[in-house]
């Protein structure tokens, strides 16, 4: 079964008192048993809002524009913005659209700022995320 934690660590990268307290007892009820133990650094993920203003003004208003479906232009974007892997498969170069699923808000930023900069280049306009809210009834 897998257990997970969330905690900060204080100045002196120690855990809290209590969370030290946990997981000596999650350890303990698996004595003898093999773990694995991984230690990470938590991300911000992206917020429901970033992904609200993403695919309901964004890609709208590039669909719109260039006639594609909202998948096709979620990936046109994501790739126009660089969110992307480069790799090699026998030897050529292949390049892999990320998904968003791991993406954190910061990603999130950085590829709505690269994709507003094109909308602009093409003679688009996207609002800001707060005019967004306040007019999403005329945009349907």
């Amino acid at each position: 079964m897998k257990q997970e934690i969330l905690t900060k660590l204080d100045d002196e990268g120690r855990v809290p008192a209590k969370v030290n307290h946990l997981i000596r007892e999650i350890l303990s009820a698996r004595r003898k048993k093999q773990v694995l133990i991984t230690i990470e650094d938590k991300r911000s993920a992206k917020s429901q809002a970033q992904l609200g203003y993403w695919f309901g003004l964004v890609v709208l208003i590039f669909c719109r524009h260039t006639g594609y479906t909202e998948k096709e232009i979620h990936n046109i974007l994501k790739y126009k913005a660089g969110f992307i892997e480069e790799t090699e498969i026998d030897g050529k170069k292949v390049i892999i659209i990320k998904s968003l699923k791991d993406a954190t808000k910061m990603d999130m930023m950085a590829i709505i700022e690269a994709v507003k900069e094109w909308a602009t280049f093409l003679g688009l306009t996207i609002p800001e995320p707060d005019v967004f809210w306040k007019e999403t009834k005329e945009l349907k």
